[in-house]
């Protein structure tokens, strides 16, 4: 069996193969836009713009990942697509830049590790929480998660493992026979850090480019 974890609103995947866990709910926050300008204003997902009534003012919108730059095309300013949309890739981006001022509009539960290290670049990093992600209690799904059926798992953001974590534990995790499949290089690195292992990750950033790598290495293991 293959599972999906992915946030409860999310459109439902359109596949008999895929058991849907709701993980966590995305509540926005009420937030004043700044009024100052900035060099860069950073995405990493479509839900930091929730509650947007105006572009906040800069000279460039980065896009983390492909999904979200999809969620920016009404954008009136230049938007850059960071094809590394891990920390490692951010990192690299500015570290050619000038020293300038980021906007950087998130979660509270965002990892606040990439803030610190661009701001020990030079850079000025404004943060800004639009949104609250909250996570669902999964201990209803004890027994098909663990009585031997799970076959993949497909996680579609960091904060979808921390509501597995938190309803299981680490090391129940960890003892799992099954692959991890992420959705996006930011997921890959945090799977990799919390369970110690490399998971598959998906071409594309969707429940079709999970299943499809999932997929592909089956094939792949069968001519082995």
């Amino acid at each position: 069996m293959i599972f999906l974890l992915q946030e409860r609103t999310s459109p439902k995947p359109a596949s008999k193969k895929i058991k849907l866990i709701p993980a966590i709910e995305v509540r926005p926050k009420a937030w004043k836009l700044p009024r100052s300008s900035f060099d860069y204003v950073m995405i990493s997902s479509p839900r930091a713009l929730l509650n947007l009534k105006k572009w906040p003012q800069a000279k460039n919108y980065i896009a983390i990942g492909r999904a979200t730059a999809k969620s920016l095309k009404k954008c009136p300013f230049k938007v850059i697509v960071l094809k590394t949309s891990n920390s490692a890739g951010i990192l690299n981006f500015f570290k050619s830049k000038s020293a300038g001022r980021i906007f950087f509009p998130r979660s509270p539960r965002s990892d606040s590790k990439l803030v610190r290290e661009l701001r020990a670049l030079g850079h000025q990093v404004h943060v800004r929480h639009t949104y609250q992600t909250h996570l669902l209690p999964l201990k209803s799904y004890s027994r098909l998660l663990f009585g031997g059926q799970a076959d993949a798992i497909m996680i579609s953001s960091p904060s979808c493992f921390q509501a597995l974590e938190k309803s299981f534990g680490l090391a129940k995790l960890r003892r799992l026979d099954c692959r991890w499949v992420a959705i996006g290089p930011t997921t890959s690195e945090f799977l990799r850090g919390r369970l110690g292992l490399k998971p598959l990750v998906a071409k594309e950033p969707s429940w079709k480019g999970m299943l499809s790598a999932f997929l592909t290495s089956l094939k792949k293991n069968s001519k082995h």
